[in-house]
């Protein structure tokens, strides 16, 4: 049976990212949540299951995200 990680996931909104941290594990920086799953789980060993846990803001974020809300700009373009 594969073992189970939780990664503890925070959204920084200066600069538009998800940010996982986990006590044995470096930070994961990633733009989607389906990116940080990816690049968590490419840094554990064997078939390690990856769970994500969201602070409130990073809740928050993914659910605008669904709801189709506003884009972020981003920087030195124009909309």
């Amino acid at each position: 049976m594969p073992d189970e990680v939780i990664i503890a996931v925070s959204y920084d909104h200066e600069r538009g990212h998800y940010i996982g941290k986990h006590p044995n594990l470096p930070p994961v920086v990633a733009l989607s949540l389906s990116g940080l799953r990816q690049r968590a789980a490419s840094t554990l060993p064997g078939n390690a299951v990856v769970v994500l846990s969201l602070d409130e803001g990073a809740r928050r974020e993914r659910d605008t995200r669904r709801s189709g809300g506003p884009r972020r700009s981003f920087a030195g373009t124009s909309s």
